[in-house]
């Protein structure tokens, strides 16, 4: 078996000491995806996994995980006892062909016991959910997604006050994932207090009612109370959050969402944003010759109706550049400022060969090196 690691690449090389010259290079405190201070000397753990031996290596895994650890900043944690919410926690991964220093997000740390077990209830109503979506996106990135967006709207501290209201816009909402992961764990986090208008669209009829069934039965709320626009294009119902119980709302959309988001009305009105773009790649319903238009227009009005300074997060298919879309060139080209980007699995990496079963021929291609790897665009609206 095999495992997929969400995280950011910090550093890589295709030899040991290209990766050791890469983190000498690349990695600081102010890379770390937890760190919420600039702590000179944080704490962190190292762990280690091989998917596949690099090529030629000459070095054991403990030699590796030796020099790597000298090169990183602040100190070791040697007891699980004293990791606590500030502790980096760092993997060396090994494939084929390159080696990577990866940070895992703080979801993934295994010291947010309380937090871990809310994200397993997740897992369990969600996989419950009446609706379900052959393109929906994978919940453990839309987990740590949505967790990235709360760390970097918490990061505007002169924007936070007690009674603060998050807008939270997904324009492609799918079956609701992304809008379901907030819903039930935005305020799971220590220090938390926030009400929630969380936004949905999909011009698939089905996707946007189907999301409207997932999230009430996800939030406990009762059907009967849900405003429904008559025609059928708009569903809308207040719930409460489950720890702090602060009111929140959810509104679903049916309905193109370029023409939604041109509504002058909804200039500078959304807090954060996410997507999983192109729309539709994972159903039949998906054409790669229009897509990429159709991409960028979104992304377009998105510019106009995030506030200045807040954060976007695109979940793609591919970032390939002879792809017809690619959410982070199309990104800068609307003025966004680009935080990172992430390939899950990394870039180039693909399973080896199991060998018990040779390809047919003419058989179809079903290579992880193309269209089944996602890619995580973060990025800042223009100012």
């Amino acid at each position: 078996d095999r495992v997929q690691y969400v995280g950011v690449v910090v550093a890589s090389g295709v030899t040991a000491q290209d990766l050791l010259d890469s983190i000498k290079e690349r990695i600081s405190p102010s890379l770390s995806v937890g760190s919420t201070t600039n702590d000179c000397n944080p704490s962190w753990t190292l762990d280690c996994d091989t998917f596949e031996p690099l090529t030629g290596r000459q070095f054991t895994t403990s030699m590796l995980m030796c020099a790597v650890s000298r090169h990183l900043s602040g100190e070791p944690v040697l007891e699980q006892n004293d990791i606590d919410e500030e502790t980096i926690s760092y993997l060396l991964l090994e494939t084929s062909s390159k080696l990577y220093l990866i940070e895992k997000p703080p979801i993934q740390n295994q010291m947010h016991d309380k937090y871990q077990e809310n994200v397993s209830h997740f897992r369990q109503e969600w996989s419950r959910r009446p609706f379900q979506y052959s393109g929906a996106v994978n919940i453990d990135i839309a987990i740590t997604v949505v967790d990235m967006l709360r760390r970097l709207l918490s990061k505007n501290g002169d924007d936070l006050q007690d009674d603060k209201r998050i807008r939270l816009l997904d324009p492609t909402v799918g079956s609701g994932t992304f809008l379901a992961a907030a819903a039930k764990l935005w305020n799971m986090s220590d220090g938390q207090n926030e009400s929630l208008d969380i936004v949905g669209v999909d011009s698939n009829s089905k996707c946007s009612e189907g999301t409207s069934k997932n999230l009430c039965k996800l939030l406990n709320v009762d059907r009967s109370t849900v405003e429904e626009d008559p025609e059928g294009k708009s569903w809308t119902f207040s719930y409460t959050d489950s720890k702090n119980k602060m009111p929140s709302r959810a509104t679903i959309y049916c309905g193109d969402s370029v023409e939604f988001l041109s509504s002058a009305s909804l200039d500078g009105a959304f807090d954060c944003v996410v997507s999983n773009l192109p729309w539709n790649r994972n159903t039949f319903e998906y054409k790669q010759e229009t897509i990429g238009c159709a991409s960028s227009e979104i992304l377009k009005q998105i510019a106009e109706v995030i506030k200045p300074g807040k954060p976007v997060i695109i979940v793609s298919g591919s970032n390939d550049p002879v792809d017809s879309f690619n959410a982070k060139r199309t990104l800068h080209s609307f003025g966004f400022h680009i935080i990172g980007e992430v390939t899950i699995p990394p870039a180039g990496f693909s399973l080896p060969e199991s060998g018990k079963k040779k390809k047919s021929i003419g058989a179809p291609d079903r290579s992880t090196k193309r269209n089944s790897n996602c890619v995580v665009t973060v990025a800042i609206a223009p100012c």
